[in-house]
């Protein structure tokens, strides 16, 4: 069975909470297995401050709260690890079981901050990683990245292994204000976001006024030079001028990016096929059979948030490998 690589954002923002509380000691919970339906995966984890306060989550909310309890518990009696299995048939919706590892944590720990830091880095530089959760042969253990455990081999017998992906990130081409539409949703997800302004587009410009938001001034033929693509970057053009499509297209097309989509008609798709076809370029037509014109799922959208949630909506269906269908039509579980 091919391993699942796990969105890195949920570790991102519990390993920036970690450091933007220095001295604090903390919990951290991890879902390591499951028996049944679980609303929430092997890998799923949550956060515990010395206060109660939490970051991410566990269940849909079940849960959270008496595992803060039992985290605050453990702390204050100095146990540092525990196993703990929830069968969540009799009380909540959930047919199955989930087993949870709690590790209480102290700042003073050189290897633990050394852990965190290297799931910030990895995650801000986009680089691939994997955690050991557990310890090895059935002992007690903290999590560590991989290269941090000290077990010959690395071998299977090594806790609970979770390989973590880039960074999702979203490149938007234009400058009107629906961008900042589909910028607001991305960073609820928190994926990277870019924004491309064409030289043309730079007097009437509409900063989206968010610092988070790195900005490019390039154009179509030195956008790759500012830009590796990746299987975890979609590009998404909205320039509202056809030429200008055309020519961001013909850049990022048979790139090897995850996504590229155009904001516009069915027509304008065929424009573009036209361009290519006039072109002579055999490689680029073959490509721009992936382009993703009209842009988004069919929600029915109107507004400009309609539009960036169909937009967003697609890109994360891509993502996945999913074909963004109802889930009620399914013939697979919803989990692999």
């Amino acid at each position: 069975m091919k391993a699942i690589v796990h969105d890195p954002s949920e570790l991102h923002a519990i390993a920036k909470r970690v450091l933007e509380n220095p001295g604090q000691a903390v919990a951290l919970v991890t879902l390591v297995r499951k028996t049944g339906s679980s609303y929430r995966q092997p890998g799923a984890r949550m956060l515990v401050l010395r206060d109660g306060s939490t970051l991410g989550t566990i269940s849909g909310g079940c849960l959270e709260q008496d595992l803060a309890d039992l985290a605050r518990g453990m702390q204050e009696s100095g146990q540092r690890f525990a196993e703990h299995t929830i069968d969540t048939r009799p009380i909540f919706g959930c047919q199955g079981t989930i087993t949870l590892w709690i590790e209480c944590v102290e700042p003073e720990d050189p290897d633990w901050m050394a852990c965190i830091q290297g799931i910030l880095q990895s995650v801000e530089q986009r680089q691939p990683i994997t955690l050991v959760t557990g310890g090895s042969d059935g002992q007690p253990g903290a999590t560590r990245l991989l290269d941090q455990v000290r077990h010959p081999g690395h071998d299977e017998g090594v806790g609970f292994r979770q390989s973590l992906g880039l960074r999702k990130r979203i490149v938007l081409v234009g400058a009107h204000t629906d961008v900042s539409a589909v910028v607001n949703l991305s960073k609820s997800l928190s994926w990277q976001c870019i924004q491309v302004v064409p030289g043309a587009q730079r007097r009437g410009w509409i900063a989206t006024g968010d610092p988070a938001v790195q900005v490019l001034h390039v154009e179509a033929d030195s956008l790759l030079k500012h830009l590796q693509p990746d299987s975890a970057t979609a590009v998404v053009i909205m320039t509202h001028h056809l030429g200008r499509d055309i020519s961001y297209a013909r850049a990022v097309l048979n790139a090897g990016f995850a996504y590229v989509g155009m904001l516009g008609s069915a027509r304008r798709r065929a424009e573009l096929f036209d361009h290519l076809m006039d072109l002579g370029d055999a490689s680029l037509v073959l490509a721009a059979d992936q382009l993703h014109c009209p842009i988004g799922l069919d929600i029915g959208s109107e507004t400009r948030e309609q539009i960036a949630l169909s937009m967003i909506a697609e890109v994360q269906a891509s993502f996945a490998k999913r074909n963004g269908g109802r889930l009620r039509d399914a013939c697979q579980p919803i989990h692999p």
